[in-house]
């Protein structure tokens, strides 16, 4: 249809040609001053090689970022991409990803469907979620997480010991009991949560090396004093047991 662009192999491409000339057919059908000039930049924005061969020898991630490049080069005003970091590596998909909101800031509007809800929540201002041929629901992720999300994730670096590996560990081989520091000191964290507030919270994922907990969506009130109580403790020689933390909002994936 005039004015859009999709992302698929595009049927006018020709596969005796090279990526760059191929590209620079799409472009001499848009108002760029050089095709050629345009197709080599956004080339290089995608991290493309600009060799002297054929498109149809372009490998798995190289060849679906000629598919996408096809697509942005025509300059539409909207642009459909399917998947379009399926078979990508993560730099990769971090440089079309880039691309992608470049063309979002220029005013241009975009559809895509994915799978991957961190490619969701990075690249959309609305995302619709369809399950079973059903709409589920349609929203900005913000409000996506405010409405259907848990809560808040803290999470805390435990300080390093002697017998630190990276399996599963029982809760009651990292708590020391005693508040002196040194092993992660679970009672010791629930004590402090308590205190401001927040009963009930056990670890939602521990591992040797890291402990975290689900706050619920309420709490968000309480963290200004919770967070620097727990700053007091950390270190060493803390109650805690803990060198550092962090604390996020539940991700798309995690609603």
């Amino acid at each position: 249809a005039p004015g859009t662009a999709s992302a698929r192999f595009p049927d006018e491409h020709h596969p005796l040609l090279t990526a760059r000339e191929n590209l620079a057919y799409h472009a001499s059908f848009t108002d760029a001053e050089d095709p050629n000039v345009a197709a080599t930049q956004l080339m290089a924005r995608l991290g493309i090689e600009d060799k002297d061969e054929r498109c149809e020898t372009l490998s798995g991630g190289k060849g679906q970022l000629f598919i996408a490049a096809c697509t942005i080069i025509r300059d539409a005003p909207l642009m459909f991409f399917d998947e379009p970091s399926s078979a990508l590596d993560p730099a990769s998909r971090q440089l079309l990803w880039q691309v992608l909101q470049d063309e979002g800031h220029r005013g241009k509007t975009i559809i895509l469907t994915t799978h991957l809800m961190e490619e969701a929540e990075h690249l959309a201002d609305r995302i619709l979620v369809v399950s079973h041929g059903r709409n589920y629901c349609c929203d900005t992720p913000h409000n996506l997480k405010q409405e259907h999300g848990v809560g808040y994730q803290l999470t805390f670096v435990k300080n390093q010991t002697a017998d630190d590996d990276d399996q599963q560990v029982p809760r009651e081989a990292e708590d020391n009991g005693d508040g002196s520091g040194g092993a992660f000191n679970v009672e010791a964290v629930e004590a402090i949560l308590r205190r401001h507030g927040i009963e009930a919270v056990a670890p939602q994922r521990e591992s040797a090396s890291d402990c975290t907990y689900l706050l619920p969506m309420d709490a968000l009130g309480r963290f200004g004093d919770l967070l620097a109580d727990i700053e007091a403790k950390l270190g060493t020689g803390g109650e805690i047991g803990a060198g550092s933390y962090g604390l996020s909002i539940n991700s798309l994936e995690d609603v």
